[in-house]
């Protein structure tokens, strides 16, 4: 019977301890990125709907993860609006104009690697046709507040803060020999299409050491290098 108690506050305590959902009144946004999700929410914030909070995201996660997130490529969107109505808007890529049913084919029938490889694989991106119809049919924001240049330089350069930039994997171009030395942390996507584009890859346990000091909002922040024993103290 002790056993038995033991192991439920176990569980008790492992619960408590488990990830909680976020909680809110008003609306909420998720997405794959923290920086991606606080532009939606900014949105929102400043008399946005969901649907311009979905397209703002949207944009983010080209810059923030253009892996997956992009606006070379296309998507669906499904909506349910306030008045209870369901929309669908497809997106995706379309085939270029000029594109024939055997056009992957060599003389003999057989397929060649044309639609995987080179100019003729690709497809007509949709991504920002579809997200950019759904902002005017369904949102309220006019498109310069959700395609603003001046978020994504923002993002790009400044989107993280001193620990997470100096916590980041890091990658070094080797002269002699010839080589990209990447830390673990990279998507294999990543390293493919470098090794797609004629890198050398090699997998590296550290790339150096680095300690930063940031002036930022009337406070100095310390990061200290997790790979060694370093820290960051202040007063």
């Amino acid at each position: 019977m002790r056993s038995k108690l033991v192991l439920a506050a176990i569980a008790a305590v492992l619960c408590l301890e488990a990830a909680q959902p976020v909680r809110a009144h008003r609306g909420m946004v998720v997405s794959s990125g923290r920086h991606a999700t606080e532009a939606g929410l900014k949105v929102l914030e400043s008399g946005g709907n969901a649907v311009d909070a979905a397209v703002d995201v949207g944009f983010a996660l080209a810059v923030t993860h253009s892996s997956a997130g992009n606006i070379g490529g296309g998507g669906f969107m499904l909506l349910r609006l306030a008045d209870g109505r369901t929309t669908f808007i497809d997106f995706r890529e379309r085939a270029p104009a000029a594109a024939s049913r055997n056009m992957y084919l060599d003389a003999s029938g057989k397929a060649t690697a044309d639609s995987t490889i080179g100019y003729r694989a690709s497809g007509v991106p949709g991504t920002v046709r579809g997200l950019e119809y759904a902002a005017r049919k369904y949102g309220r924001k006019p498109r310069a507040d959700l395609v603003r240049t001046d978020r994504a330089q923002h993002l790009v350069d400044f989107g993280m803060n001193v620990q997470d930039a100096v916590d980041w994997p890091r990658f070094h171009h080797q002269w002699m020999p010839d080589e990209l030395r990447m830390e673990p942390g990279y998507s294999p996507d990543t390293v493919a299409l470098l090794e797609k584009r004629g890198y050398t890859v090699r997998r590296a346990a550290s790339q150096g050491e680095v300690a930063a000091v940031m002036f930022a909002a009337g406070w100095l922040e310390g990061a200290a290098d997790p790979r060694t024993e370093a820290t960051a103290e202040g007063y």
